[in-house]
């Protein structure tokens, strides 16, 4: 009887490790169709072995910590992939292909030379979450970023992590002022849905829609703000709003 419960409780284990592969990527990949998860870290890589497109059901993919410069064209293969993690090495560019790759949920760049991501991106409609912390991008390819992936958390900065009201204030603030007024709205927007109890960030939205000719939106905002006894909105009410 507890020869049968022992392995009862080894069946799931062993059903499970086959499923995965984290050994030399050099070596061939046993029943790679039965694979589904694969962790090659810190295997020095620089470019991905062609044997992992054999693998029809991999739905997870770890490469961190390698010397990869790019993702080739070839991973639209692999269909079923949810999750990709590539943090820690050196891409600066990633392939069109990838806005094929219907079934990814979850997408970490953290660490690499991106400056841009492809027009592409945007067909990944089921991203849930896309980490791009430590990447060399320009304030206005973040706007497009922003803008090409709506539903998407996306994370540009270690601090977003840690205080993401104080971030999205200050990068509004900065969008602003650079002239990308359309995208610090939508900063301020996330400001505002994150902490509605803060005057300052209906306030900042207001600025954002007089900017863009909303004094109808605008004046709601700080109104709101006039409400919270912001003496800055009320100003505001006496020389726009009326």
């Amino acid at each position: 009887m507890i020869r049968y419960i022992i392995l009862l409780v080894l069946i799931p284990f062993i059903m499970l490790t086959s499923c995965r592969q984290n050994t030399d990527p050099t070596n061939p990949i046993k029943s790679p169709v039965k694979v589904n998860k694969i962790e090659w870290i810190g295997k020095n890589l620089t470019s991905i072995p062609s044997s992992l497109y054999q693998c029809q059901n991999l739905k997870e993919l770890n490469l961190n910590f390698n010397n990869l410069e790019y993702l080739p064209d070839e991973i639209s293969r692999l269909q079923n992939l949810t999750s990709i993690t590539l943090n820690k090495n050196k891409l600066s560019v990633l392939p069109a292909t990838i806005g094929s790759l219907s079934k990814l949920q979850y997408l970490s760049l953290i660490y690499n030379n991106l400056q841009f991501l492809p027009d592409e991106i945007r067909f990944l409609s089921n991203l849930k979450i896309l980490h791009l912390e430590g990447n060399p991008i320009p304030e206005a390819e973040i706007a497009r970023i922003d803008s090409m992936l709506p539903n998407t958390k996306i994370y540009f900065s270690f601090y977003e992590h840690y205080d993401p009201v104080s971030y999205y204030f200050n990068h509004a603030n900065e969008l602003l002022q650079k002239g990308y007024v359309q995208y610090a709205e939508k900063y301020a927007e996330k400001a505002v849905n994150a902490r509605p109890d803060i005057s300052e960030t209906f306030l900042l939205r207001a600025i954002c829609k007089y900017n863009l000719k909303d004094k109808t939106g605008a004046c709601g905002d700080v109104r709101k703000a006039a409400q919270m006894n912001n003496k800055q909105a009320y100003n505001y009410m006496i020389t726009f709003c009326n």
